[in-house]
């Protein structure tokens, strides 16, 4: 009878793969040749068998170097593991020697974002003994710390559920959600890929300036904000202090930011040991994946990354449920930016949640959009775009597509039910119109009196706002099937400015500046970012 237990099993695609491996590896293999499978000769199936015949758990090390050339065989082994009973993929490191691979990683990377699988990329001189998935303290205590390392959030990371009509990973908690409170929630609208992009092409689209906008003030302003960090986190700018991005979007802004500490570090000649972290944080891998390629595509963070003196660790998580422990690096001094968070996202959620994050040693680079005096026709004028109503519908769209019978879990009536996926085609994109309305501040009886949302669905969703004086937009769906309700593709709040300053003092921050876009009159900006810390 075979033996069942858990080993290290390594990955590559020629037959001298081995002999390049790094020593630690190395003394696995000559103690366990079964643990070494190559890809130019095995057959995944063969592979897939023959551990599953032998053990219980695996951890895999793929040598990317090898391996670039076999990308469609590398993710046929993976699947065959996954659905298999045995073994248990427990966790994933992808080594190399020679170039990172951002095309192929990415594919591996997707792959366990969609399967809730810990992965690390390492360079081959930096390898590590692998570490159980719940195993975190010891994972960031250990490193590696100098290359791009993928960390899975797995108690934050939605569900999935796999449709076999779209061929296409759908998020447990969106047909849920829509069900029961009609209402999108905001994280889905950029889950996935296509998601990804119609945002990336809306925050460049002319019918939506305010991107562009917003950008310019933080590129006028960027300098003096990094010279504010220098002066409260390290006097002497020698100190190394990283970057935190909660929501990386289109991780522009943020390298604009990252751009200017590093320029600050070459001018004063500084060579970053420990090095510095750049740790975007998103519930969208796609945004994650682009963020990467944005900080790569810059030759002098490129040139960083290579000498090992800029890490940048991607965290898969949603920041309202995330650990300090990890953004946890050997350094304490860091820059958390929080970019549209509160926008579309509760006030006081995100507020809670940041604070929580904070240390002694942060500062808190916030945003929010403001009234600043426009009527509501203004607002509404800002989100009647076609751009906007094709971003907000995409997650709609995902769940009309789920036919052929195929249906998901739910509570209905205080039982869990199956629901076929047929109920959202009421909602299918040519069967309604959108309309765009403004409340005042949370007030969504009008929603259910003007519009036919029903007030007690929306309010078992939570409030959209809480700040007395807000204006929100709010997005609908209005079905041309009178027996099917209203939904709410998405809402986007805007904030008095005095009010907006004194809930930033009552929820535990101090306020070290403001950057405006329209500085000499604060009440009539439409927009500004908060420079802020903890007290």
């Amino acid at each position: 009878m075979h033996q069942i237990e858990k080993k290290t099993i390594i990955i590559g695609g020629d037959t001298e793969f081995v002999d390049l491996l790094p020593e630690l590896l190395r003394m696995q293999v000559r103690g366990n040749p079964d643990c070494v499978f190559n890809l130019a000769s095995d057959q995944e199936d063969d592979v897939v068998k023959h551990l599953g015949l032998k053990l219980q758990e695996v951890d895999i090390v793929l040598d990317v170097d090898t391996l670039i050339g076999h990308r469609d065989r590398v993710l046929t082994l993976l699947k065959g593991i996954i659905e298999k009973t045995t073994p248990t993929l427990s966790s994933i490191q992808a080594m190399y020697r020679q170039d990172m691979n951002v095309e192929f990683l990415s594919e591996v990377l997707k792959f366990c974002a969609e399967h809730g699988i810990p992965c690390t990329i390492t360079p081959d001189t930096e390898i590590q003994s692998l570490v159980e998935p719940s195993s975190l303290r010891r994972l960031l205590a250990t490193g590696p710390y100098n290359v791009v390392e993928m960390i899975i959030n797995r108690n934050s990371v939605p569900e999935t559920q796999f449709l076999k009509s779209s061929r296409t990973f759908i998020p447990t908690g969106l047909p849920q959600t829509l069900l029961r409170n009609k209402i999108v929630d905001e994280q889905y609208w950029y889950w996935d890929e296509k998601g990804a992009a119609l945002w990336l092409y809306l925050k460049d689209s002319k019918n939506y300036p305010f991107f562009t906008e917003t950008y310019e003030v933080l590129q006028s302003n960027v300098a003096h904000i990094r010279d504010i960090v220098f002066e409260r986190l390290s006097q002497d700018r020698s100190a190394t202090i990283d970057i935190v991005t909660l929501g990386v979007g289109s991780a522009e802004k943020e390298l604009l930011i990252l751009k200017a500490m590093l320029d600050e570090y070459r001018r004063k000649g500084v060579r970053l040991e420990p090095p510095m972290y750049y740790i975007p944080m998103d519930i969208s891998f796609p945004l994650l994946q682009n963020s990467i390629r944005i900080m790569f595509s810059d030759s002098g963070i490129r040139e960083r990354i290579e000498k090992r003196n800029l890490v940048i660790r991607p965290i898969l998580t949603d920041f309202l449920r995330t650990p300090g422990q990890l953004i946890a690096t050997p350094n304490e001094a860091k820059v958390i930016t929080a970019l549209g968070l509160l926008t579309n996202v509760s006030r006081k959620d995100a507020l809670i949640a940041l604070h929580k994050l904070m240390g002694d040693n942060m500062l808190l680079l916030i945003d929010a959009e403001l009234i600043g005096g426009r009527s509501d026709n203004d607002l509404i004028k800002e989100y009647s775009s076609d751009e906007v109503s094709d971003f907000l519908y995409h997650p709609v769209d995902m769940l009309c597509n789920g036919t052929l019978g195929e249906s998901f879990r739910t509570e209905v009536k205080g039982r869990l039910s199956e629901v076929s996926y047929d109920c959202f085609k009421f909602y299918s994109k040519g069967a309604g119109e959108v309309v765009v309305d403004v409340l005042d501040d949370d007030n969504m009886t009008a929603l259910e009196a003007k519009h036919g949302v029903p007030e007690a669905d929306v309010r078992g969703f939570g409030r959209l706002s809480d700040s007395e004086n807000s204006k929100v937009i709010v997005i609908i769906f209005k079905p041309a099937d009178k027996k099917a309700s209203p939904i709410i593709l998405g809402y986007s709040t805007k904030y008095e400015y005095r009010e907006l300053k004194e809930c930033l003092t009552t929820s535990g921050f101090a306020l070290i500046e403001e950057y405006l876009n329209n500085p000499s009159e604060p009440t009539k900006s439409p927009f500004g970012y908060f420079l802020l810390r903890k007290v």
